[in-house]
């Protein structure tokens, strides 16, 4: 579940008017070589006039490209309707190539693709991504050389990149870069990922200096602390999800035990008390405090959606939601624990029991206070504490962070029934979302009038449905979520798929075929086909199995 992704609370007034196109930057021209391009021109008949300049034409037919350079006997996926269940997890995974495929032969290097003028674009100070989100995806899915390659071009490219004065985002830094060069370190052993997972930390530390913990919203890469240029708001001003962020920087605090100790320092520096005392790990747990301490007593469990990084404290009076801007710190409360309550020592258990009970506190009053079904019943969704009758795709995360928590015994009893029974009602409805679209796939923003229909009609490919149908399918065993992922990865493949190479964002969902937004995030590599992934191919799912799936759905390793 990837976080607030700069969503914004969306008010019901505003629900109908059209969304805002993403504008990336100009194209940023992959260095590929003739060995890569294999001398094959891209085609020009069929295909979507391209943005101004337009890319030189360097990279091949699609189908010659994935056999010249994946080198795995990769194949178009065949006609949807007659993909055995057994395949699925196949098919899924020539989906992922085709999206990795793209963004090496039109982007390599820039953060994203942009997949209809086969370009790239820049979103994250030109860090690269793509690659480094995608790192363990690759490596689950058995692309050993791709990962390989992705993993030399990070090795060799990134140290430069992170030092170069540029402002960023704290928390998508953290997701992307951190997490998913500590999930990737964890996967292969290799660790040069994990210094680099360390580096990355230590630079977002600076944002935690504040008198509360909690961080500034963005830094400076080589400079520190910086002006929040990503959203209009107070620069003294946080938001929750940008609060708590400890299962990164506890698996970046992780590899810098680990590489002391490979460079003789004493064993105990990789103890779980020391690692959580390090500056890294330190950081993130003192924020996340704050935000428990301060939490307004009379919500009791619910989360202030903006707080201030001066007193840790709400600041100002401001909707409740799992949604945008809040999402993750819920999940995180959760999985927070997940990371401590293995350690050998009681006092880290201890803390952790601490964030469990946090998350039930939060859980039962947002079943109680933000989870609301229409007159009919026939829909159940999370919404604000205004009630608005409008629930953001980005709250698909909840029904599969409630099967994941029953799952770990976080809760008991009659209490496991009701979020179970909560969180099935919940998915139900988020896959509806979707299903009664005209492509399949979900809307940003969907409404209950009471009927269900699109309030944000644009689709980012987002992860949440395909994340908790995994989560749901993992706890119950239920083929009825697996049946719901094959629909959701057909309505992906239909209406998203570029001929050239990745998937596109679509801008209006209840148009078939629709028009495609020219924008492939890297969390459709990271997160959405990971996910899909995982619901389908048991062994898969048994490698992450003990693992933290962090809201990019890195695997974390828990501490011992």
């Amino acid at each position: 579940m990837g976080g607030w992704r700069a969503s914004n609370p969306t008010p019901l007034s505003s629900l109908q008017a059209p969304p805002t196109a993403r504008h990336p930057t100009p194209p940023f021209t992959p260095p590929l070589t003739a060995a890569w391009a294999g001398g094959l021109p891209i085609p020009s008949a069929g295909l979507p006039p391209p943005r101004s300049p337009p890319p030189t034409p360097r990279a091949p037919a699609a189908a010659a490209f994935l056999r010249a350079t994946l080198r795995d006997a990769v194949s178009p996926v065949p006609p949807l309707d007659t993909v055995p269940p057994a395949a699925r997890a196949a098919a899924v995974r020539s989906a992922a190539a085709w999206a990795w495929a793209g963004y090496v032969a039109h982007a390599w290097g820039a953060d994203e693709l942009a997949p209809v003028s086969r370009s790239g674009y820049e979103t994250f100070c030109s860090l690269g991504v793509t690659p480094i989100d995608a790192l363990d995806t690759l490596h689950l899915m058995g692309f050993p050389r791709e990962f390989a390659r992705a993993a030399d071009f990070v090795v060799a490219s990134l140290p430069a990149r992170l030092a170069a004065n540029c402002t960023v985002s704290v928390f998508e830094t953290a997701i992307r870069v951190v997490g998913g060069l500590a999930a990737a370190a964890d996967a292969s052993g290799d660790a040069r990922l994990g210094s680099l997972a360390v580096d990355a930390a230590r630079r977002l530390l600076p944002a935690f200096d504040t008198p509360s913990g909690v961080p500034r919203s963005d830094v400076d890469l080589a400079a520190g602390p910086a002006a929040d240029v990503f959203r209009e708001a107070s620069a003294g001003t946080a938001l929750l999800a940008e609060a708590v962020l400890v299962p990164e920087f506890v698996a970046a605090a992780r590899w810098e035990a680990r590489l002391a100790v490979d460079a003789g320092a004493s064993p105990t520096t990789a103890s779980a008390p020391n690692i959580l005392a390090s500056p890294l790990a330190a950081a993130s747990l003192r924020s996340l405090d704050a935000v428990l301490a301060n939490a307004p007593e009379g919500d009791s469990g619910l989360l202030p959606t903006t707080l201030s990084v001066d007193t840790g404290a709400a600041e100002w009076r401001e909707r409740h939601t799992v949604g945008g801007r809040a999402d993750s710190a819920y999940e995180y409360l959760l999985k927070t624990w997940l990371m401590l309550r293995g350690a050998s020592d009681a006092g880290v258990r201890a803390r952790g029991e601490r964030y469990r009970r946090a998350w039930v506190r939060a859980m039962d009053v947002v079943l109680d206070r933000l989870v609301v079904s229409t007159p009919s019943g026939a829909a159940t969704y999370a919404t604000s504490d205004l009630h608005e009758p409008v629930a953001e795709h980005l709250a698909c995360f909840l029904p599969g962070n409630l099967f994941a928590g029953v799952s770990a015994g976080a809760v008991r009893g009659t209490r496991a029934a009701r979020y179970r029974a909560s969180a099935a009602a919940l998915l139900t409805t988020c896959v509806a979302m979707g299903e009664s679209t005209a492509t399949g796939l979900p809307p940003e923003v969907a409404l209950f009038l009471p009927e269900l229909r699109p309030g944000h009609p644009f689709s980012l490919l987002r992860p949440e449905t395909a994340e908790s149908l995994f989560l749901a399918h993992a706890a119950t065993g239920d083929p009825a979520w697996r049946e719901a992922g094959w629909r959701l990865f057909v309505a992906i493949e239909t209406a998203a798929r570029v001929a050239t190479g990745g998937y596109s964002g679509v801008r209006d969902v209840t148009v078939s075929p629709p028009a495609l937004d020219d924008s492939m995030p890297s969390w459709l590599l990271a997160e959405s086909f990971c996910y899909l992934f995982l619901l389908f191919d048991d062994d898969a799912a048994a490698k992450v199995a003990g693992k933290v799936l962090s809201t990019e759905a890195h695997p974390l390793a828990q501490l011992l």
